[in-house]
């Protein structure tokens, strides 16, 4: 497994909105909790705890997206808004399956978290952005 490595905020990932920037880089630090508890050998139960965390977290920034996207009607907000349920079903998934008895590894947790967050910001974020620009 490829060494995980906290990912620091850059303007490259900013989408041009100071709010879902913010709230993206809180995202990013709760990432790098994760990496800290990791790189610190801390348990499950510890690593189930940030987990949550980020889980509640994405909840409430999926909803201020989406009230945004309706706001500024946005047309892919139905595909949008399934993104973020699919996401959460699956960090939930992984959050239940820590507990049992063939768990994935956080390595495994991280890198999907991290692609997630990676291309979800990096492409489906900027649509919305570029759609309300360009209205």
């Amino acid at each position: 497994m490829a060494q995980l490595e906290k990912i620091y905020w850059e303007d490259v990932f900013s989408i041009g909105n100071s709010e879902m920037d913010l709230e993206h880089q809180r995202l990013l630090e709760i990432y790098n909790e994760l990496i800290i508890l990791i790189q610190n050998n801390k348990n499950r139960t510890a690593f189930a705890e940030i987990l949550s965390k980020m889980t509640d977290y994405s909840l409430f920034h999926f909803k201020d997206e989406e009230e945004y996207m309706q706001k500024i009607k946005y047309p892919r907000y139905k595909e949008h808004k399934q993104i973020h349920k699919e996401f959460i079903i699956e960090v939930a998934t992984f959050n239940t399956n820590l507990l049992s008895n063939t768990p994935p590894t956080p390595e495994e947790i991280l890198l999907f978290i991290k692609e997630w967050w990676m291309n979800h910001i990096l492409k489906e974020d900027f649509e919305y952005e570029i759609y309300k620009k360009n209205k």
